[in-house]
Order: C-alpha cells, then sequence, then structure tokens
C-alpha cells in the first residue's frame, strides 16, 4: 500500500503499527504537507462500537500527549481513524537505543501518569497501556490507541480477554476492569523500563537489582488484589514523585557530600566507599562516586565488568564514578542525592580538601602500624571512624577510649552483595550521616572453651 492515495489526500508513507483487526500508517496530507496517522480498523459487528467508542472519547480529550482526532472516514472493507501523528519511538523499540538509567526512567514515569491522571480526572480508563501504545518524544510520552478506553459506568462483562497478556490487571482476565487496572498497568510499565521485558517472563535469576523505594512501589501497584493496591491514580502519582521527581529536576543540586580517607593503604577504604554507594544507590538515592586517588580501581572494575562510559563518567548499576584522570578530564556537572569522594590515603596535602564534606569518614585499623599519622588523624574535623580488620575484642578496647562516632566494620567480600551483617553496618552508618536516630543494637560474645554466650558487662 506504500504511496497510496487515501480518500484523495491522504498518501501512505509506511506502515508503524499493526494489532489483532487493525493497522496504523503514516501518511502525509498531499495540499497540506502535515503527517498524519491513520487507523485503519476491519469493519465487523465487533468493531463497529469500538471505532464509535474510540471517536467518541477522543473527542473529548485535549492533552499534548494524546493525540487528536482529525477526521473519520469508511469504505466497503475498512474504518478510518486520521488522527495528529507523534514523533518519537514506541517504547518497546525505544529501550532499545538507549542507556536508561533511573533519572531517565523517572522522567518517562511522571510524564505517563501525568497523562493517566488526566484521564482519570475525566472519568476515562484506558485499559490497554503497554510499551506498543507508549510514543516517546525526548524524554516526554504520548499515548495513543485508545480503542479499549471506556468512561466510567460503561464498563461491561465480557466473553473475551480485555487487554494485553503481561500488562492487564488480574481482574481483566476475567471480564473486568476498573481505574486500579490502569493503575496495575502502570506498575507492569516500570517492570518492563527496568528489565526491558514483560512481567512473567523475566527468570529471577536474570533480574538485576531495583532500589528497593521503588520496587517497593511498584509491588504496591501490581497487587494481585484490586482493593491492595493504590486506589486511585493521583495517591500513585504522589507516591512516585516523592521517588523519582528529585531526579527529573532541572536545578537539583547535590544534598549531602561525603568524604573517605584512610590512615594507610590497603586498609579498606575504597572496597568501603564503593560497597556504601552501591548500598545508598539500591535504596532510591542518586549516588555520584568520585575517585580522588590514584589506585585506579574504578577503571579496573569497569574494565573487569564492561560497564558504560558516558563523557568520562563510568555507569555502575546502581551509581555513577568518576575515575581519577590525573586533572587530564574535567569533572562533569553531575546532579544527585549523595556525593562520595575518595582520597585513598589521608595526607596533609589532602586534609584541607577532604574536610569540604559534609560528613568525613576515616577508615583505619587498630594495629600500631595501621594508625600511622596519628596526629593528622586526630586534628580532622569531626570524624567518623571506621575500624577495619579488628576481632571484638580489640574494638572493645577502641571503645574503652571513649571515641563516640565510631564502627567496627564486619567482613564482607563482595561490595555489591554484602550480607546482613554489611547491610546492618551501612544502615546504622547512614543514620549517623544523616542525623536519624540509630537503633540499638546488643552486642554479644563467645566463650571460646566453654560455646556459652555472655552479655558485655556494662563498663
Amino acid at each position: 500500500m506504500h504511496s497510496q492515495l487515501l480518500f484523495g489526500k491522504y498518501k501512505i508513507e509506511e506502515q508503524i503499527g499493526i494489532g489483532g483487526f487493525s493497522r496504523v500508517y503514516r501518511c502525509s496530507h498531499v495540499t497540506m504537507g502535515i503527517s498524519v496517522a491513520v487507523k485503519q480498523i476491519e469493519i465487523s459487528n465487533r468493531t463497529q462500537s469500538v471505532v464509535q467508542n474510540e471517536s467518541e472519547i477522543l473527542k473529548i480529550l485535549k492533552h499534548p500527549g494524546i493525540p487528536t482526532l482529525y477526521d473519520i472516514q469508511k469504505d466497503e472493507k475498512y474504518y478510518y481513524l486520521i488522527e495528529e501523528f507523534f514523533e518519537g519511538e514506541v517504547l518497546s523499540s525505544y529501550i532499545h537505543k538507549q542507556s536508561l538509567d533511573l533519572e531517565n526512567i523517572g522522567k518517562i514515569m511522571i510524564s505517563l501518569l501525568e497523562i493517566m491522571l488526566y484521564l482519570h480526572r475525566l472519568s476515562i480508563w484506558y485499559l490497554d497501556l503497554q510499551p506498543d501504545n507508549i510514543i516517546v518524544q525526548e524524554g516526554q510520552v504520548a499515548l495513543v490507541d485508545f480503542g479499549n478506553a471506556v468512561k466510567k459506568g460503561e464498563q461491561y462483562s465480557q466473553s473475551y480477554f480485555h487487554g494485553t497478556l503481561g500488562y492487564a490487571a488480574p481482574e481483566q482476565y476475567y471480564g473486568e476492569a476498573g481505574e486500579q487496572s490502569d493503575i496495575y498497568a502502570v506498575g507492569a510499565i516500570l517492570y518492563f523500563l527496568f528489565y526491558q521485558k514483560t512481567p512473567g517472563k523475566t527468570e529471577l535469576s536474570e533480574e538485576k537489582e531495583m532500589p528497593l523505594s521503588i520496587k517497593e512501589w511498584m509491588q504496591h501497584a501490581m497487587k494481585h488484589q484490586k482493593e491492595e493496591r493504590y486506589q486511585t491514580m493521583e495517591e500513585m502519582k504522589q507516591a512516585a514523585e516523592e521517588l523519582f521527581q528529585k531526579r527529573t529536576g532541572n536545578n537539583k543540586e547535590i544534598s549531602l557530600t561525603i568524604t573517605f580517607a584512610g590512615s594507610i593503604r590497603r586498609i579498606g577504604t575504597t572496597h568501603i566507599s564503593l560497597a556504601f554507594a552501591e548500598y545508598l544507590g539500591k535504596r532510591g538515592f542518586q549516588v555520584f562516586y568520585q575517585e580522588e586517588n590514584d589506585s585506579g580501581a574504578v577503571q579496573s572494575m569497569s574494565d573487569t565488568y564492561q560497564l558504560k562510559t558516558d563523557n568520562g563518567v563510568i555507569q555502575f548499576p546502581h551509581f555513577q564514578a568518576f575515575p581519577y584522570y590525573y586533572n587530564m578530564v574535567q569533572e562533569p556537572e553531575i546532579r544527585c542525592d549523595i556525593k562520595i569522594r575518595d582520597f585513598g590515603v589521608l595526607t596533609e596535602e589532602k586534609k584541607e580538601e577532604y574536610e569540604k564534606s559534609d560528613s568525613c569518614i576515616l577508615v583505619l585499623g587498630v594495629k600500631p602500624w595501621e594508625q600511622k599519622e596519628e596526629k593528622l588523624l586526630l586534628e580532622t574535623k569531626q570524624p567518623i571512624w571506621l575500624y577495619n580488620f579488628s576481632d571484638s575484642e580489640e574494638y572493645r578496647k577502641v571503645l574503652k577510649k571513649g571515641k563516640k562516632s565510631c564502627f567496627r566494620v564486619p567482613v564482607f567480600l563482595n561490595y555489591q552483595k554484602p550480607d546482613e551483617g554489611a547491610e546492618r553496618f551501612f544502615s546504622q552508618l547512614y543514620q549517623s550521616i544523616s542525623g536519624e536516630k540509630q537503633q540499638k543494637e546488643r552486642w554479644c560474645f563467645w566463650r571460646k572453651w566453654t560455646g556459652k554466650r555472655r552479655k558485655l558487662e556494662k563498663q
């Protein structure tokens, strides 16, 4: 049908979509020179009501992310809906050509939620939210194909499945639909954006870690029972903005800077600071890690795991990192929640820059040779002391000296997968930095010769 002329004025340029009983073409208006989308629908008893319903809904919608209906035509075999054409790519293709970080995902989700909220305020349920019906235009989205949309109160029981597998809410499989059905589908779109697969088609072993707060938001939206989901699109959008809006603002600044340094080399400063960046990133913070030492650790990890680099910034799974380039590459302007600067070994030359932070963290050991430059360490501005490679008894001796802002670092080998003890340690460290109330932890020790436990006596 390429170059065919429809109704004497719409020249078919290409097919851009196909459904069960319809096709969509990009056409050019021969006199006005503009592009339009022409939806061609087979004539049948079933499609007559679908076309009538879709056209009536589009006539009342006025939103930049929803196509305007220009005209309706008909011939012996087909109905034709002539609509506004949106430049861009359908989401199902877009995700394979772009590197989507949490900021990009947040922009898409907030833009989508704004359209869905507009529809719901007009008491219109969309009911077929899926990647092929979403068009991405420079981070903003448009919604097309309103063939399944209904007005509130016009839902009816159906003998056929209504929606798209993987994105339709469970109740739609039984011919039921409503406001919470769209809420479920929005959660499914987030799943698709993050894992690049349809819900239900991803093996657990293949899934990458999603920030906990965002995962909980998605799971709340996709509860099997509709009564357990968000009850309105407005409630859902407000919850999403708390997670995503801070990542999409144009004037966002760094809210917290944390510096790390160690007493000597190989005391674990980089291992701990990278693990802390990973911990914070998994919990929904946008973290920027800056290497301020010449160890080359960040670049080495990038080469080992074949991580992507954009303008000198390495994209780790849950945070961004800027390696030490010996001042040959200018640091980019990065908007983030938390900036972590790893200075390696603390020296007199680094001390002034190291102290330019909201929180200074020192990593050291309990052995005499691990506490090199003791005077320099003691003069540092109100640091938090982290004692690495120390056992319980050695750490107790440190506590006896009256040092309050100090922690014992538990042993963990993989910075990406800290165990329960390490997770608890990072939680307490963040609480100390942010000023949140720390939960008290009960310390217990074991008698080696009996295996019996006794509580630590008060000092």
